[in-house]
Formats: C-alpha cells, structure tokens, sequence
C-alpha cells in the first residue's frame, strides 16, 4: 500500500505472469491451428479426436483475448500516478500508459465481471472542463494482493487530497 511521504517510488507489476499469459495466448492460437490443420487434412489415424482438441484450445485462445490479459506497471513517483499496460495476446499489441498527477485524481472504480474473472481499473481525473473517464484498464492478469495494493493506495491518494482539499476552504 502506498504511504509514501517521500519522493520514493512505490512500483506495482506483473511481468513474470504476463509473460506466462503470452506464451499460453500463443500457444494455444498455434496448436488450434494446428489440429485444425489435422482434422482438414485427416492425415493422422484417429482423427476424431483432433476437431475437439482444436476446439478446445481455440477457446483457450479466444478466453485470453475477452479477459484482455495485460502487463501492468503501476508506479506512484514525483507526485505522479503512472500506468504502463501492454496486452499479453501476440497480435495488435500496442503499449499505453496514463499518467495522472496525484493531486487531479477524482476517483477510480474497480470493476468485475464473467465471474470474478474480468477485473478492469477506470481512473477519473479533474481536468478544467470537470471530470473526465480515462478508458478502462485490465488488471486480470494481476494476482489479488497487487489489486487490492493499487485499489489501497489509489484510496490513501484520494483520502489525502480531500483532506487537504477540505483544510483549505
């Protein structure tokens, strides 16, 4: 949890998942494609065997993309929150990052959904023309002791500012 009166740096990541996560995404794209490829071919005896399998892991596959798997580096440093995420899956990988400063953040909801599964991050941030809804960021491949880090110190950032909010009226 962030309680940081400092300016150290308090970082959140899960490399080492996603980079599990990316590998099964293409794994399992590749070996669907692969006994599909069989079973189109019936080039093995047995061959019944292959469309279910084909099935299966292209399932595998398409769960990967719907739960949108991402690596996530949530920092908290120089008075700034910072969000780097990358989507795990291999195709249309594009890197994004937020940065607020601590003192323009408004709120934030973490959602779930698709049985606890789908856990998304939405940030709102002051801006001069009122509040603004940054889009939703995936923290699904996080285990539960980094969300419930991120969803502590979001709160210890906005408990913060409204007190200092409120001492100055």
């Amino acid at each position: 949890m962030f309680e940081n009166r400092s300016n150290q740096k308090f970082v959140i990541e899960n490399f080492l998942r996603y980079k599990q996560i990316r590998m099964l995404n293409t794994a399992a794209f590749f070996i669907s494609i692969l006994f599909f490829g069989l079973y189109f071919i019936e080039t093995i005896d047995g061959h019944k065997y292959t469309l279910p399998i084909a099935i299966i892991f292209l399932n595998l596959f398409l769960l990967t993309i719907f739960l949108n798997f991402n690596y996530v580096n949530f920092t908290i440093e120089n008075q700034k929150i910072i969000i780097r995420f990358i989507p795990a899956r291999f195709l249309f990988r594009k890197p994004k990052a937020i940065e607020i400063p601590m003192n323009r953040l408004a709120n934030f909801e973490i959602t779930s959904s698709f049985f606890g599964w789908k856990i998304d991050l939405i940030l709102y941030q002051f801006t001069d023309k009122g509040v603004i809804a940054y889009p939703s960021i995936s923290l699904s491949a996080l285990d539960k002791k980094s969300i419930d880090g991120i969803q502590q110190s979001l709160e210890v950032i906005i408990d913060r500012f409204k007190s200092i909010e409120c001492s100055n009226i």
